[in-house]
């Protein structure tokens, strides 16, 4: 046990810092010895299968041996779709067939050494829905932000009938900008997003960060890219998502009279349309009669039964 002694007095003083403890005794039938040895068992099964782990997860990049495509059963499958399935392989002209509907997932091409993104020649993403059928068309390019791939280039089809933003959602897809967005993200990375900021106070740099370190696994995302994909973000789009996604829920541009989850309920608050809704017919009109909502209010105030 280690001493120090004051300056003054020169009494020895016990730090507590040295204190000896002694050790606590361990049950080695039960209590702290049972969960150790659920550990050390734990992790023992874990070493055991670690290298087949490995091995697996290296066969899962690759072609395997004797695979063919799903859809013919006869050609070498060189693409790979995640979106699809984990075992999900074609050959290129099966690909292309399949995914004229599915036209946003991420494949991925096998070059002979590892798979890489692939960017298949898809058609224009035309616009349905026109208001006015004779309205002025055109096209433009949009890179495409998911989960999966990084900024892909898409052909959608606009008209004048409507704002870009809104012919993008039709896509499923979050415009950057209210007008003329050039970037578009995918509404499960918009969904991510608000969910981690929410529930886990990420900020949108940080998401934008590691959206890049998972694309970095099959494609790069230079420093431009990455910093174009923030700015997209943190302009307004992510905050006027977040507002649209609450308008979503509250169904108020569906009904007006639901409540839009901004009222306190422990507040007494008059609305405008209930000062007065009716005249008395005793008095010729003269007087005014409180609206029903108003006495039930006042009778809540005084505890008074009408």
């Amino acid at each position: 046990m280690a001493v120090v002694f004051a300056a003054s007095s020169q009494q020895p003083i016990q730090t507590t810092s040295s204190i000896d403890v002694e050790p606590m005794p361990v049950d080695l039938e039960n209590g702290a010895s049972s969960y150790w040895n659920k550990k050390v068992n734990r992790a023992d099964k874990w070493e055991k299968i670690c290298h087949e782990l490995l091995v697996v997860h290296t066969e899962l990049c690759a072609v395997p041996d004797r695979s063919q495509c799903i859809c013919c059963g006869l050609n070498l499958p060189t693409i790979r779709c995640l979106d699809c399935g984990s075992n999900a392989l074609f050959c290129e002209e099966d690909f292309v067939d399949r995914h004229k509907n599915a036209a946003f997932h991420s494949p991925e091409i096998w070059n002979g050494y590892c798979f890489v993104p692939y960017a298949a020649n898809l058609p224009v993403f035309v616009h349905s829905n026109h208001k006015v059928p004779s309205c002025a068309k055109r096209t433009r390019e949009i890179s495409v932000i998911g989960m999966r791939g990084g900024p892909q280039l898409f052909t959608f089809e606009f008209c004048s009938c409507e704002s870009d933003t809104v012919t993008l959602l039709r896509h499923r897809l979050w415009g950057s900008s209210p007008e003329i967005p050039s970037v578009a993200f995918k509404l499960d990375v918009m969904e991510w997003l608000r969910a981690l900021v929410l529930e886990c106070q990420v900020s949108v740099k940080g998401f934008v960060d590691a959206l890049a370190t998972r694309l970095s696994k099959i494609e790069s995302m230079s420093s431009k890219e990455v910093n174009g994909v923030y700015q997209a973000l943190v302009t307004d789009a992510f905050t006027m998502y977040m507002h649209h996604e609450y308008q979503l829920q509250q169904l108020q541009h569906i009904d007006p009279d639901l409540d839009d989850g901004t009222g306190c309920p422990a507040c007494h608050v008059v609305k405008e349309d209930i000062e007065v809704n009716a005249k008395d017919p005793a008095t010729d009109g003269s007087q005014l009669v409180l609206s029903e909502n108003i006495l039930k209010m006042e009778q809540a105030f005084t505890g008074k039964r009408k």
